[in-house]
């Protein structure tokens, strides 16, 4: 190319970059570009943090924001959100947002390929009223709900992947009886390509979680939201026997326990035709050990179990079934006492309160059944083994004793809240130790064995 040719070229280059078009084009994407990356990260900070204080009266602080304009991702580090007196409510470490703006645009659906939340704290605190922390944000963050409508449709999402990592949940309910600090940590959630779009193939989820006490709670399946419906497996272990206890005090007033639950099962829940829960379960398996229960602490449990175990469980909802097709106890001591004033100790666990205010029934709609159909209960085999059980009478003077007490057979079960129907087929029952006291008698027994081909016992409540 000739020296002319050059540097003709290079003057029509130079118009052409140094004309309006390219000028306002490239001063458009830096003005871009610079609100993306500094101006938009910095309001969001600052505005976030003024109306959490100013209209919420919390505080909140952010770490670094980041906007990548270019590449439309966002992340939010060290968010710390606390209550009106300064006290811990929410914080984590790292929000990443992978949004996908062509994809959205093509299939006309807001689409997200990866969003993070790393390392979240979750401080949950119910006071002695019953009010918990979270309670006054909620209601200063608007109005009563409105009523959910039948017909609304959930906004088009498409979520690749979500993952929480690394979670972590404090509670601390004053409102106990006894007030108890529960610690569910790590926490870990991963959603796999799941849609909002009416009739999209389920994603896949998987949810782990552990507490202190070293209980584990694992669950994984599919999950659909348009309709709803989610089915898997889940496998609960070394569950605290004094953990349950410890959540129901308010109901129970048990001062010891031990023993521990093991539980695996598969499910299935969703929205039927009349958009009523439905729900089943199958494959259940329960293990239980070393239960025991005591009404005081120093004072002999009213029940103790060595082991029991609940062999592939199947549950139904909506036929109203539950069927095992085996249970097993083994190895332990039932024990009762009433007193001189004929208080049953076992009625002393229930704690009292002032009862809820009568509601008035309403009254049923046309088309709306009036009852429910009954539950249906069945077990192909029960197996009971070596349990002790002892019964004292104070004011009476009576005692009732047996060493060991043992059943097998097949029980069916049917009942309503008025009436329960009963069943057992090829059951035998057997007792060693009998014996009966009261002042200056003394029945004793040492073996009595029962066995009935079929045996049926219907109640109706009065």
């Amino acid at each position: 190319m000739r020296q002319d040719e050059r540097l003709d070229l290079l003057n029509r280059l130079r118009k052409i970059l140094l004309s309006t078009p390219v000028i306002v084009t490239v001063a458009l994407l830096l003005l871009y570009l610079l609100l993306g990356y500094v101006a938009l990260p910095a309001a969001l900070k600052w505005q976030a943090e003024k109306q959490v204080r100013d209209k919420l009266g919390h505080g909140l602080s952010l770490g670094q924001v980041r906007f990548d304009p270019l590449a439309f991702k966002f992340e939010v580090n060290d968010l710390v959100l606390t209550g009106p007196q300064g006290g811990p409510m929410l914080r984590f470490k790292r929000l990443f947002i992978d949004f996908e703006p062509a994809r959205s645009a093509i299939d006309r659906v807001w689409t997200v390929a990866v969003a993070t939340l790393e390392s979240p704290q979750l401080h949950f605190e119910i006071d002695k009223q019953g009010r918990h922390n979270f309670q006054a944000l909620v209601e200063r963050l608007g109005s009563e709900p409105s009523e959910p409508s039948d017909d609304a449709e959930l906004p088009r999402v498409s979520l690749r992947r979500l993952a929480l990592s690394d979670a972590r949940i404090d509670v601390l309910d004053q409102w106990l009886a006894e007030p108890a600090i529960t610690s569910i940590a790590p926490l870990a959630i991963e959603v796999d390509a799941l849609s909002t779009l009416a009739g999209a193939p389920p994603g896949s989820f998987h949810l782990t979680a552990a507490t202190q006490a070293g209980e584990t709670f694992d669950t994984r399946g599919e999950l659909a939201l348009d309709p709803f419906a989610a089915k898997g497996r889940l496998a609960l272990k070394a569950l605290q026997v004094a953990t349950l206890v410890r959540s129901l005090s308010r109901q129970v007033a048990v001062a010891a326990s031990t023993g521990q639950i093991d539980l695996a099962a598969e499910f299935a829940l969703g929205f039927g035709a009349n958009r009523q829960l439905e729900g089943s379960a199958q494959g259940i398996d329960v293990a239980v050990t070393g239960l025991s229960l005591s009404a005081a602490e120093d004072s002999a449990p009213l029940l103790m179990l060595e082991r029991g175990a609940l062999r592939q469980g199947r549950v139904d909802l909506g036929r109203r079934e539950l069927a095992f097709d085996s249970v097993a106890l083994a190895n332990g001591r039932i024990a009762a006492s009433m007193d001189t004033n004929g208080r049953l100790d076992w009625a002393l666990l229930a704690r009292t309160g002032t009862p809820p205010p009568p509601v008035e029934p309403a009254a049923p709609q046309p088309g709306t059944p009036v009852a429910a159909a009954p539950w249906r209960v069945s077990i192909a085999q029960v197996e009971v083994a070596g349990i002790a059980a002892q019964y004292a009478d104070a004011a009476q003077q009576r005692n009732a004793v047996f060493d060991a007490l043992g059943f097998e057979g097949a029980v069916e079960a049917e009942f309503e809240p008025a009436t329960l129907k009963l069943r057992m087929a090829k059951a035998g029952l057997s007792l060693s130790g009998l014996r009966l006291e009261q002042p200056r008698q003394l029945l004793a027994l040492p073996a009595l064995r029962l066995d009935a081909k079929e045996l049926s016992l219907a109640t109706t409540a009065a």
